[in-house]
């Protein structure tokens, strides 16, 4: 079992099979070419994103579907607390859709499985 994510501060008995980082170095609305062709930048900052793929722990279920119901309510941002380097990074962020698929039903249960998404950040973690 790794238990690498923590989202509003509860963490989550589940298998975390993918977890991939990613980068924006973003600019403002004033960067863009010159009459020269140039590159001008005006710079914000960088955010950092992570891409997640998961499935239930078999003894914690319960942990899966209280995690997706989470990650899918209609809320603005969560509390993020993921691995970055030799830390953690906590930070706040959004899920603006995911996925899963029913994997096999048996005695009337669903076993859903390979939930997949990313958590968006709000605001750039490095500023300049």
């Amino acid at each position: 079992m790794i238990q690498v994510i923590k989202v509003d501060g509860i963490e989550f008995r589940i298998n975390v099979t993918s977890l991939k980082r990613s980068f924006e170095v973003a600019d403002s609305d004033e960067s863009g070419r010159t009459k020269d062709w140039s590159m001008h930048r005006d710079v914000i900052g960088t955010f950092y994103n992570y891409s997640i793929e998961l499935f239930p722990n078999a003894q914690y279920r319960e942990d899966y579907y209280k995690f997706y119901e989470l990650i899918s309510a209609p809320v603005a941002k969560h509390k993020i607390e993921l691995p970055y380097n030799d830390e953690t990074l906590v930070f706040d962020a959004y899920v603006a859709k995911g996925s899963d698929e029913l994997k096999f039903i048996r005695n009337g249960n669903h076993y859903w499985d390979k939930l997949t998404f990313n958590f968006l950040s709000m605001a750039p973690q490095r500023k300049v």
